[in-house]
């Protein structure tokens, strides 16, 4: 979430975006039924509603209640939005941050990433191999550096948090200023990752919900 004048006070819990001085400014990246990003901010939003990962319905409904109340913008969350203000609350990756900083400094704002307390969900990306491609060594070799220290370091420095951060953080390779775009140690370890089983049946009660809910409502 991050902090522009048109939002003196940043929200820091999802029970915060129901607010009054939130009218209109609340975005989320995108349709969850689509988007990764989008789909997060449900699940979370579902967790912090008591719901869980196999039963996502509370985050609808809560966003059915931030739209009904007049808080859910229209506008999909892009590096333009952002820089031009149109997306002053912005529920998105975290990681998406860092790569705008410069550009939103130089535009005059002053902005802040809170990570809620309330909803703590954690996306992950799979990398493969496609098997039986003509340059598999290259492939091969894109793996060994993004799990080697030195890329897993240059996801952290970007904001991501690498497969192996527990091990960087054993071997002492993990200093302050890389720890600075990530959550709290406290909520790294409350982060709960869904199986791929329990993402196909939440995208289901999404696919069946969402629209009559909170798109179309």
């Amino acid at each position: 979430m991050h902090r522009c004048p048109l939002v003196p006070n940043p929200p820091q819990t999802f029970a915060d975006l129901l607010k009054p001085e939130y009218e209109g400014v609340v975005s989320i990246n995108g349709d969850p039924r689509e988007s990764g990003a989008a789909f997060a901010a449900v699940m979370a939003a579902s967790f912090a509603n008591g719901g869980s990962a196999d039963d996502i319905m509370p985050g609808i409904e809560f966003f059915a209640e931030v739209k009904a109340v007049g808080n859910l913008g229209s506008s999909d969350i892009t590096p333009a939005s952002v820089l031009s203000g149109e997306t002053p609350i912005a529920l998105d990756w975290s990681y998406n941050v860092p790569g705008l900083r410069a550009e939103l400094e130089e535009a005059g704002f002053e902005y802040v990433t809170h990570f809620p307390s309330d909803g703590v969900y954690g996306g992950f990306y799979g990398q493969g191999v496609v098997k039986d491609s003509p340059h598999q060594a290259c492939s091969k070799l894109w793996l060994e550096h993004i799990l080697s220290d030195e890329g897993a370091l240059g996801y952290l420095e970007g904001g991501a948090m690498p497969a192996r951060f527990e091990a960087l953080v054993e071997a002492d390779l993990v200093d302050e200023a890389a720890m600075a775009n990530l959550p709290s140690a406290d909520l790294i370890a409350q982060i709960e990752f869904l199986t791929p089983t329990q993402i196909a049946a939440a995208a289901e009660v999404l696919g069946e919900n969402w629209g009559p809910m909170v798109a179309d409502a």
